[in-house]
C-alpha cells in the first residue's frame, strides 16, 4: 500500500521539577506562597479597590495583618482545621482577606454565588457543612436568616458591613471579629 507511513512521535521528557514548591517546602501552597509576599514584599501593593472614584492600595503587610486578624478571629469562634465556613459576597477585599484566613487556619472555603436564592443558600450551606457563613449586606444576611432553621451545622454568621448583628449573639460584624482575632494573636505570640 502506498501513502504516508505512520511514524511513532516522540514525546520529549518534562524538565525537572524546581527545588521550590516540593512537597517538603512550605511556599508549596496558596497559604505559603501568601505568607512567603507578606514577608518579601511587605511594602508592595497586593489588592486595589476603588472607593467613590478613588483607588486605594493595601499593601503585603496590611493584607497580612487583615488575614492575620480574621484567621485570629475565626479560631475564636470555634472555626478550626477542616471546617466549612462559606463566603457569600461580591468581590471586595474582604472577600479575599476571609478566603485566606480558613486557608490559613486549615478550614475549607466554601464560595456561594452572591445572586444565589435562599433555597440556593440553604443547599450550599446543608451540603456543605458550613459552621460558619461570611456575608458582605444585610440583604445577604437576610437571606441566611430565612434558612438558618434548617441548618444545624451553621453556628456563626459573620457580616461585613457594619450595623447588622440586630443583637443576635449568632451574629457577630467583621470589625469585631477582627478585634478578636488581633487580640487572640497577640496572646498567642502572633502564632496562627
Amino acid at each position: 500500500r502506498s501513502g504516508p507511513r505512520s511514524v511513532p512521535m516522540s514525546v520529549p521528557s518534562p524538565p525537572p521539577a524546581p527545588s521550590v514548591g516540593s512537597v517538603t517546602d512550605p511556599t508549596a501552597t496558596i497559604v505559603g506562597l501568601f505568607w512567603r509576599n507578606v514577608d518579601r514584599a511587605p511594602h508592595r501593593p497586593a489588592l486595589r479597590r476603588c472607593l467613590d472614584g478613588v483607588w486605594e492600595s493595601m499593601s503585603w503587610s496590611q493584607y497580612g495583618d487583615a488575614v492575620r486578624s480574621v484567621a485570629g478571629g475565626l479560631r475564636s469562634i470555634g472555626v478550626g482545621r477542616g471546617d466549612r465556613v462559606a463566603i457569600l459576597a461580591d468581590n471586595r477585599v474582604e472577600w479575599h482577606v476571609a478566603d485566606m484566613a480558613v486557608m490559613t487556619i486549615g478550614a475549607i472555603s466554601v464560595p456561594i454565588y452572591q445572586t444565589s436564592s435562599p433555597a440556593q443558600i440553604e443547599h450550599a450551606l446543608q451540603d456543605s457543612g458550613a459552621i460558619a457563613v461570611i456575608v458582605d449586606t444585610a440583604d445577604r444576611l437576610s437571606g441566611v436568616l430565612t434558612v438558618r432553621s434548617k441548618l444545624p451545622a451553621l453556628h456563626q454568621v459573620i457580616i461585613i458591613e457594619p450595623g447588622g448583628t440586630g443583637g443576635d449573639p449568632a451574629i457577630v460584624g467583621w470589625d469585631e471579629l477582627r478585634v478578636v482575632g488581633a487580640s487572640s494573636d497577640r496572646l498567642h505570640g502572633g502564632a496562627l
